[in-house]
């Protein structure tokens, strides 16, 4: 390098030679939810549950835990808990060891939706599952949650998520949604523009008003200074008279005394 060298430095130059187009098919965009639900299948697809217990397609409130490991099986067992209890053994997955879920057919085949308030915190190690069960499950059924790696046209679970984030309260400490503090955005700017528009007329009056205080101090009337100039020329004309009066006087006493 020499002196009086010069370097230019375009660093944005080519960054749209690089701009590609990355997705072509709506199927590219993640609109499906992560997990889906099935009751269990044979090798050729056909269900093998010979009760009549379905299971939602699950919901999540975190990514913790996913994608999972291995499909969560939960199997109908009439002493689930070990105490006579009935209801779902889940095995596989990220469950731990022999944990399960109580699921009464007999009092609530219309639908039971888990976590339950007696186990709030049953799936929050994997996603913060959450689903429905419902039906009359025989002992032995089996329902499953895995990852949805092959989404069923039609669903958009993830994006119907997405949608109803616009009125659900995440903002301002989780005590505001979106859209109200979008309201309150606009609102605020709203009433910033008028307050200003507001002191803009008040200081434009103030300056019409100090203008006016000026000229009444320092500014010229020409009606004032053409009647002025009226009562100048008339002293002088009267002024002129006296002084040809008196001169007039002046002559005759001068001629009297010759």
């Amino acid at each position: 390098m020499a002196q009086g060298d010069s370097f230019l430095i375009r660093p944005s130059r080519g960054a749209a030679d690089s701009m590609q187009l990355l997705i072509d098919d709506v199927r590219g965009f993640a609109a499906a939810g992560r997990l889906q639900s099935a009751v269990a299948i044979d090798a050729s697809g056909n269900p093998v549950n010979s009760g009549t217990a379905v299971i939602s397609q699950p919901s999540i409130s975190s990514g913790s835990g996913l994608p999972l490991a291995a499909n969560m099986v939960f199997s109908f067992s009439d002493d689930a808990d070990g105490a006579g209890n009935s209801g779902f053994v889940i095995s596989n997955g990220p469950a731990p060891p022999n944990n399960y879920i109580l699921y009464d057919p007999a009092t609530e085949s219309a639908g039971k939706s888990f976590p339950s308030s007696a186990n709030p915190s049953q799936f929050d190690s994997f996603g913060g599952l959450s689903f429905r069960i419902s039906g009359t499950p025989t002992v032995g059924d089996q329902l499953i949650v895995r990852n949805n790696t092959n989404a069923a046209t039609g669903d958009n679970r993830n994006a119907l998520a997405l949608a109803a984030m616009q009125s659900q309260d995440r903002m301002l400490n989780l005590s505001a949604s979106y859209s109200e503090v979008y309201s309150q955005l606009v609102a605020g700017v709203g009433a910033s523009t008028r307050q200003a528009e507001a002191s803009l007329a008040a200081q434009e009056g103030l300056l019409e008003r100090n203008r006016a205080s000026q000229e009444e101090v320092s500014g010229v009337n020409l009606d004032e200074e053409a009647a002025k100039l009226v009562q100048f020329q008339q002293a002088y004309q009267a002024s002129a008279e006296m002084i040809k009066v008196a001169n007039s006087l002046f002559d005759t006493l001068l001629s009297a005394v010759r």
